[in-house]
């Protein structure tokens, strides 16, 4: 909540992109470079974090060192969300597009591999820091997982039970943890304000 905003009444803060992930990250950095080095240096992060999570995303599913690094290249520099971010200023979203190819990777891996409980738990925890930056990229992560279980169970048919097991556990874990303390509240907020 802050009074800032639509003063004197003030407005909850819950829908509100705060980016926690991002301001965890620029802690150690604001003291040592100052604020607008510091989210200069984020913005530069995403973008590197960007291309490399998606170069290591296509690697592992082509095998094409080359193919990936263009497909990094192309899903980080001819991202329209990235042009629009960083001429409005609003950088901060950009650690979601960072982190979406990252979890895309570990699902896949989790899904793919055995043992897979590593792979799991790192999708997990990367969907975790998702609902800590942006909830479009939250959104995106959730569909895709989804859309991920409704192709396992319409190409594997019989074979799909323990892949549905295992992204049962990391969206079920996810909504656990998620859902009581963020989206509750947020809907909580939204029924009892105009």
């Amino acid at each position: 909540f802050t009074p800032y905003l639509e003063y004197p009444t003030g407005v909850s803060l819950r829908f509100h992109a705060l980016d926690p992930l991002g301001g965890l990250l620029a802690l150690p950095l604001t003291p040592l470079l100052g604020p607008v080095a510091t989210m200069n240096v984020k913005f530069l992060l995403a973008l590197v974090g960007s291309a490399f999570f998606a170069y290591l995303l296509l690697h592992d599913l082509t095998g094409n060192a080359l193919a990936a690094f263009a497909g990094g290249a192309l899903y980080t520099f001819a991202n329209r969300q990235v042009l629009i971010d960083y001429s409005l200023g609003t950088q901060n979203y950009l650690m979601g597009v960072a982190l979406l190819p990252l979890f895309c990777f570990f699902l896949q891996r989790a899904i793919t591999r055995s043992p897979w409980r590593r792979d799991g738990l790192s999708a997990l925890l990367l969907l975790l820091c998702l609902a800590l930056t942006d909830w479009q990229y939250t959104l995106f992560a959730v569909l895709l997982t989804v859309l991920y279980a409704l192709f396992t169970i319409v190409t594997l048919r019989g074979r799909a039970a323990p892949l549905l097991v295992r992204l049962a556990l990391i969206g079920g874990t996810w909504a656990a943890i998620v859902l009581p303390t963020l989206v509750w509240p947020m809907l909580r907020e939204a029924h009892a304000s105009p």
